[in-house]
């Protein structure tokens, strides 16, 4: 069947992205910028796994998923958060914070994590208030 054709999805309105592939060699180059770190490169398959988070989301918008891809967006930006926070630890992969993530415990909400960057990390308040629009 075609989904094109199917009743239940004529709501959906196919869109083109005109800067796709622009889009997609900036999720490549998010992708590959974490590697620098030897401290963190168990890390770096979540950085991938919000790449493809991203790009997935193009494929969802063009498709006519928007709530789908408006929460792709948002997840891969709340794990690269959490990266980022972790990544601030003096040995990452052995502190308490990522060890309560990856196990699955109660961890701080976005809100928590966003605070906690802003207060512990000079270079991505800086990056953050030098790019407000980009952030919320």
């Amino acid at each position: 069947m075609d989904l094109d054709n199917l009743l239940y999805y004529r709501h959906l309105e196919k869109e083109n992205i005109e800067n796709k592939e622009q889009l997609l060699g900036v999720i490549n180059n998010i992708d590959d910028s974490f590697t620098g770190r030897s401290d963190v490169m168990s890390l770096h398959v979540f950085f991938m796994e919000s790449a493809n988070m991203l790009k997935n989301s193009i494929k969802q918008f063009e498709l006519g998923f928007f709530d789908a891809a408006f929460y792709s967006v948002r997840s891969a930006v709340e794990i690269s958060r959490v990266l980022v926070r972790v990544s601030i630890e003096d040995v990452p992969i052995e502190s308490e914070l990522y060890q309560k993530w990856i196990n699955l415990q109660i961890f701080p909400f976005d809100g928590n994590i966003k605070q906690q960057l802003k207060e512990m990390n000079l270079v991505y308040e800086e990056i953050r208030c030098s790019f407000s629009d980009f952030f919320f």
